[in-house]
């Protein structure tokens, strides 16, 4: 593996857990509706209100995504066509046993790419405890590509140990390949200037409409980009925690250069796929897709 820069070093959820209980990849019942504010449930039983993951990132400190100005995202019309149905709709459940929403996409068959702190829950006992995948979760309606249960997750040492913005971003690595079946994202570590003129596009899971079972979209110029992180004014809400961020290429590919993590009311804001990000989520995509085929194999 090549060398990281410190906080890139990546991590595995199967190295810090106590115990590890064997991975489970298959159906699940549908749960059942989010009703979720913006404001973190006080019970601790959240089954049926998660909160958004963004809320249990850090102890304290909350960078909420925001709608700024007009709310201009859009339900996205038809979410079993390529590239809608390689995002997915997650539900979380941490150590503790609290169930959280954020959203995540394929960036490889057997990857879902998505927040750090929809993996690695600082202020809920570190890494998830189950994560629930829902690709082209659709209102009410039962998911038609089915539900994967993971267990096994990814992040870096600069979330993990630092809480930092740039290092906010994991993966969630599955048995099933269902990304053969969906399509998955191109991955593209992109020049600032080719960053700045280009049009990006954010879909996912808000809790504040669609009740984090609906999908929406808005699309803009990016407003700024430093080496770690992406500024945009693209309207979002918390549960969007982990969308792609992507540009769609002249021969039609969508190539995914941010995930959405955080904003306020007067931008919001992703981890931008660098050199180092980029390294990170193909050394995961590698190691899902081995790992899928040892299993299929036992």
């Amino acid at each position: 593996m090549a060398s990281r820069e410190p906080y890139h070093r990546p991590h595995r959820s199967e190295d810090q857990a106590e115990e590890v209980a064997p991975i489970q990849v298959g159906p699940v019942p549908i749960l059942g509706r989010v009703e979720l504010p913006r404001e973190k449930p006080r019970s601790p039983v959240l089954w049926k209100q998660p909160p958004d993951a963004s809320l249990a990132m850090a102890r304290g400190r909350l960078w909420d995504e925001a709608v700024i100005n007009q709310d201009d995202r859009v339900p996205v019309p038809d979410v079993y066509q390529y590239p809608w149905r390689a995002i997915c709709a997650l539900r979380i459940t941490s150590r503790s046993g609290k169930q959280y929403v954020g959203t995540g996409w394929l960036g490889a068959p057997n990857l879902v790419v998505t927040a750090g702190h929809c993996v690695y829950l600082h202020a809920d006992g570190g890494w998830a405890e189950e994560i629930i995948v829902l690709p082209a979760l659709n209102g009410a309606d039962a998911p038609r590509f089915g539900a994967v249960k993971a267990r096994r997750f990814r992040t870096v040492d600069g979330w993990i140990n630092g809480k930092a913005a740039g290092s906010d971003y994991g993966g969630i690595l599955l048995d099933e390949p269902i990304g053969d079946r969906l399509g998955y994202f191109s991955l593209g570590a992109l020049g600032d200037d080719q960053l700045k003129r280009s049009w990006a596009n954010i879909s996912g899971y808000p809790a504040d409409i669609g009740s984090a079972r609906q999908q929406y979209f808005h699309a803009r110029l990016l407003v700024e980009v430093n080496e770690s992180r992406l500024f945009y004014d693209i309207d979002t809400f918390s549960g969007q925690s982990g969308s792609p961020v992507w540009f769609t290429a002249s021969d039609g590919r969508r190539i995914a250069v941010g995930i959405h993590t955080s904003g306020s009311q007067r931008e919001n804001a992703g981890t931008r796929i660098n050199g180092n990000v980029l390294a990170n989520l193909r050394d995961w995509r590698r190691h899902a897709a081995t790992d899928a085929e040892a299993v299929a194999a036992s």
